[in-house]
């Protein structure tokens, strides 16, 4: 009969010991703050729970979510972790339209719609702090999309009359604000009309516009003042005519035989014929 080959106890507990200690070696995944196993990326079952309030560089004090810096390698970083911790501004979505992304929460517009402002609410689009450190929106997948798309512009809505039309953003499309008058479009004055031309004050009883410079009448056209009457003309009786006997018929850019002149300077010296301004336009 063949002996059977027996194991002390001691031997057998010492085995074990052993085994354990070696198994202990083998990192476990993560820091782990007790008993409960760190969760990883892909568990979908799985909710954060908790702050980072007190507790960045560890687990939380009062939940399941960590706040350190393997957190995003295993996909159980605490909400609060960026804000808390890596001092990423918090952003929040405002505006009447919900198409605001701010770093001030309850942000106000005005409630004018745009087709673009349904991308906001699109898969894809999220309201975060940018590379800038500045909130704005990321818009990715079918948010990407949509804004790319939403190109066509809504009519302005708002209850404004603007002469020469309302300015455009970058997209072409018409805001609620009027474009300046362009440089030559009207006059507050005669001197801003050419030689041949006059300030007419035009009135408009349902919409604004601007003083329109008018070619000057000849002899025998309408009048109510000199101005209004080609060079060498004037007003006289509601009509533009030729002045009657004036000294500067003729000399005008110098002095007249009665011994007044017509030229630029006889305003300053206070020696101008009679009728100069009006036969020496």
């Amino acid at each position: 009969m063949t002996p059977t080959t027996r194991t002390p106890a001691l031997a057998l507990a010492a085995a074990a010991l052993f085994a354990a200690c070696d198994a202990s070696t083998t990192p476990a995944p993560g820091p782990v703050a007790d008993d409960a196993p760190r969760q990883r990326i892909g568990k979908s079952d799985w909710t954060p729970s908790g702050t980072c309030e007190d507790a960045c560089g560890s687990k939380t004090l009062d939940g399941n979510c960590y706040c350190d810096d393997l957190c995003e390698t295993y996909g159980d970083c605490c909400s609060d972790k960026a804000t808390v911790c890596d001092g990423v501004p918090e952003c929040f979505v405002g505006g009447c339209s919900g198409q605001l992304c701010a770093a001030q929460p309850g942000m106000i517009s005005t409630c004018e719609w745009k087709n673009e402002y349904a991308c906001y609410k699109q898969p894809g689009a999220v309201c975060e702090a940018q590379a800038d450190g500045s909130c704005g929106w990321t818009m990715t997948g079918d948010a990407a999309q949509c804004l790319a798309e939403a190109n066509d512009c809504n009519p302005v809505m708002c209850e404004m009359y603007c002469e020469y039309g309302f300015v455009k953003d970058v997209k072409g499309c018409e805001i609620c604000s009027c474009n300046e008058p362009p440089a030559d479009a009207g006059c507050e004055s005669h001197d801003d009309c050419d030689a041949d031309e006059y300030c007419q004050p035009i009135v408009c009883i349902t919409a604004p516009c601007l003083n329109l410079c008018v070619e000057r009448g000849v002899e025998g056209d309408a009048c109510s003042e000199d101005a209004m009457c080609k060079a060498g003309l004037v007003c006289a009786g509601g009509a533009c005519a030729a002045p009657a006997n004036s000294p500067c018929q003729g000399h005008c850019g110098g002095p007249a035989p009665e011994g007044c002149w017509c030229d630029q300077w006889c305003s300053y010296y206070g020696d101008c014929c009679p009728g100069k301004t009006e036969t020496c336009q």
